[in-house]
């Protein structure tokens, strides 16, 4: 927990608050009503916002300050995963699991986000852990004294900690289904007779009142709102939805900076282009997908017989359905299953745990050194990348350097005003025109009338790669100043236009723009 603690707080506030971490501090720096109204537009859960509001008002807002939530998150994780581990599988094999969650880049990253899906893996360790009390308490032979009291609290906090998780994200709900497919099995054959009565009606007083807990916040959501934003989702197809499915085990080892195709461009490059740096990348990937795949392989196969057996059923249930149904969902809605379903991480670190150690002590050695290589690599690559997405800090600078040069800042796409105001901090005293992601900028522009108007463009903007004359084309014939390099934001594009010089007309009124917002590999959320 040491070494997990280290690796955590190590530069957690010196990456960029990114898009989807500026929307978390955007919406929970809304007062109370309007706090309420955006998230009742929004398919996430209410909980963590409201949740990261109480802790601003203590630990402010600095970077570090809205990551530390996911931070403690994270650390809390690792001891739970460890009792579920000794529940489940075996004691080494927890040891196993629970370092894989303290040592993972994949975890390491999302420990250092300012967003839900830590706090989620949390509550969904602790919804498994209770599951796992009760289904042992239920399961006790019928000579064997066992307190009705300690089923009773286990349910309790079964269902606390489920409608928590569900507050949090819907995106747990394929954990319920697991554990209820593994809860009727309990019940129908492992249940002694006389008490199978009593625990059933128990069973289904919990999930009475967790389906009711559901239904509230169904109830809570703008149906129509909520479904719109989630509209921009594009369909990944049935072998798109494959790749990600494969490569969700080996990214929950090696972390979240590494692409299916590396490996073939870097073979390619020693191939074509030898050199020491060539042949280094290329041995450096081959250790962190291949090997790292024979590795899940090899353990998984020696285990996966025990894994459908009694006390491992529910780790195996808990680290499949979610990620498949993650998987079927991407065929027509991608998904992101190793940011949504972060959480059946820990049942796969325990299985993984479960097989190495039941491998020789050599073999069980060499495994965890190549997962020690690869997490090494992983973690290395974390620590590397200084911008996560667009970067506006120098972007927020250069505005407040320029501000005496324009009447109005126009930003495209309009969800980037998030992490613009957030660096700006209040300090500038322009307004912010937000125009929609596929909207017409010269609208925008002309309405400025005489007044010269900064713009910033995003890489997610339609005119954030083309070329000056284009550009100019499209806003009018006004452009007079255009950088994009990296004194200006990764990512962001910086325009100075001045429509007096082109005489363009300022319409009566600009078309309002709402757009959901959008994190790395398309996803959105609350607006």
């Amino acid at each position: 927990m040491l070494a997990a603690l280290v690796l955590r707080v190590h530069g957690l506030g010196k990456a960029n608050l990114w898009l989807d971490e500026a929307n978390s501090w955007y919406v929970a720096s809304l007062p109370w009503p309007n706090l309420w109204a955006n998230l009742r537009a929004s398919p996430l859960g209410p909980l963590y916002f409201v949740v990261l509001k109480l802790w601003m008002s203590v630990a402010g807002a600095s970077e570090a300050a809205l990551r530390a939530p996911s931070l403690i998150a994270s650390i809390a994780l690792i001891p739970l995963v460890y009792a579920l581990g000794v529940r489940t599988v075996s004691h080494r094999a927890a040891c196993i699991g629970a370092a894989l969650t303290a040592l993972s880049p994949l975890h390491l990253y999302f420990a250092q986000e300012a967003r839900m899906y830590m706090p989620l893996a949390l509550l969904a360790g602790a919804v498994l852990l209770t599951y796992v009390e009760w289904r042992d308490v239920v399961t006790q032979p019928i000579d064997v004294p066992t307190p009705r009291r300690r089923g009773i609290v286990a349910l309790a906090l079964y269902s606390i900690m489920s409608m928590a998780m569900l507050g949090t994200n819907a995106v747990s709900g394929p954990l319920l289904v697991a554990i209820n497919i593994d809860a009727l099995i309990v019940l129908a054959r492992q249940v002694p007779a006389r008490r199978r009565r009593r625990g059933i009606a128990g069973w289904l007083v919990a999930n009475g009142v967790i389906v009711a807990a559901a239904l509230g916040i169904v109830l809570f959501l703008v149906p129509r709102a909520a479904e719109a934003s989630q509209a921009w989702r594009g369909a990944l197809g049935v072998v798109g939805a494959a790749q990600s499915l494969l490569e969700y085990p080996v990214s929950a080892i090696h972390g979240v900076y590494f692409y299916a195709d590396e490996l073939v461009r870097a073979f390619s490059d020693v191939r074509y282009t030898p050199s020491r740096a060539a042949v280094r990348r290329f041995a450096t990937l081959f250790i962190a997908q291949p090997v790292v795949v024979g590795v899940i392989v090899v353990a998984i196969a020696r285990v996966w017989r025990e894994a459908w057996r009694d006390r491992a059923r529910v780790l195996t249930l808990a680290a499949l359905v979610p990620v498949i149904i993650g998987a079927v969902i991407s065929v027509r809605r991608q998904v992101d299953l190793t940011r949504y379903f972060l959480y059946a991480t820990t049942s796969l670190y325990l299985l993984i745990g479960a097989g190495l150690a039941r491998l020789s002590r050599r073999a069980c050695a060499l495994g965890l050194a190549c997962f020690g290589a690869a997490i090494a690599i992983g973690t290395q690559r974390t620590y590397a990348v200084g911008s996560r997405d667009s970067d506006y800090r120098s972007i927020a600078r250069d505005l407040l350097a320029r501000r005496g040069e324009a009447g109005s800042v126009i930003v495209q796409p309009s969800e980037m005003y998030e992490p613009l105001s957030y660096y700006l901090n209040g300090r500038l005293d322009l307004p912010i025109v937000r125009v929609a992601q596929h909207a017409p900028l010269a609208p925008a522009v002309a309405h400025a009338g005489h007044n010269p108007v900064l713009i910033v463009i995003d890489y997610r903007s339609p005119l954030y790669g083309t070329p000056p004359d284009s550009l100019e084309s499209a806003l009018g014939e006004c452009v007079t100043n255009d950088t994009y390099d990296a004194a200006s934001g990764a990512g962001v594009r910086l325009v100075l236009a001045v429509p007096s010089r082109c005489g363009v007309p300022a319409p009566a009124h600009i078309p309002a723009s709402s757009t959901p917002t959008t994190e790395p590999g398309g996803r959105r959320h609350v607006r």
